[in-house]
């Protein structure tokens, strides 16, 4: 299902069958081969979902010097999401993900745009990830479950409005 796909058949009340209530925030990514569609075609994160846990963690860099003094170098916010999900091996999304997780010493093979946003406004963001591969373990319930975690990786996260 695509963005657009899933903001057309939003609803508010959670009723006929909508894929996310008003309150719900997607994770979809670009599939395309060129990485250059638009945000509307970008592919939801749909099948085998078990979580998405989004988070920002701070990150402080410091330069150590020889006489014991240190300084800060720099401050930033670390963009991360850990999506823990059932293993449907038809699912392109899942595909992608664990192909590109699989690039781990090449950033850019592993880097796919993103966009995490509210289902019923569409407001949210958008970025570039780098694809890391989790734990990876056999579930004797419900086959494999894998986790991907998706952290920032260049440029910056921009913000998605109502208003475009």
């Amino acid at each position: 299902m695509t963005v657009s796909e899933v903001i057309a058949a939003a609803d508010s009340s959670g009723e006929n069958g909508a894929p996310c209530f008003g309150s719900d925030y997607l994770l979809a990514v670009d599939l395309s081969d060129s990485g250059d569609s638009s945000y509307g075609d970008f592919t939801v994160l749909t099948e085998g979902v078990i979580s998405i846990t989004p988070d920002f963690t701070p990150v402080t860099v410091k330069r150590r010097y020889v006489d014991g003094g240190c300084t800060v170098v720099r401050k930033y916010t670390q963009r991360r999401f850990d999506v823990k999900l059932l293993r449907v091996v038809d699912d392109d999304v899942q595909n992608t993900l664990i192909i590109k997780g699989a690039e781990e010493n090449n950033l850019d093979a592993s880097a796919i745009r993103y966009i995490y946003f509210n289902c019923l406004t569409g407001e949210g963001e958008y970025g570039v990830v780098t694809v890391y591969l989790g734990e990876i373990k056999p579930d004797g319930k419900s086959g494999i479950t894998f986790t991907v975690i998706l952290e920032k990786y260049r440029g910056e996260i921009k913000q998605i409005t109502a208003s475009g």
